[in-house]
């Protein structure tokens, strides 16, 4: 499953941390997500555009991307 995430830049050995929704929708915390690096199958980076956090496309299992509600 490929799902466009907003990267918020905050990554840690195990995890990264994006958001559903980009900045200017204003996310609340319902709408920002840990992904396991292990669950990770890859991820294509783009700029941010002005004012905005950059977009990832990541690729994950299905069953994760329903678990998380991605």
């Amino acid at each position: 499953m490929k799902v466009k995430l907003w990267s918020l830049g905050v990554d840690t050995q195990q995890a990264r941390r994006y958001s559903k929704l980009p900045k200017s929708r204003n996310p609340q915390e319902e709408d920002f997500v840990w992904i396991p690096i292990s669950q990770i199958e890859h991820t294509t980076r783009h700029l941010a555009e002005p004012g905005e956090w950059p977009v990832h496309i990541v690729t994950v299992s299905d069953w994760f991307g329903e678990k998380a509600g991605l």
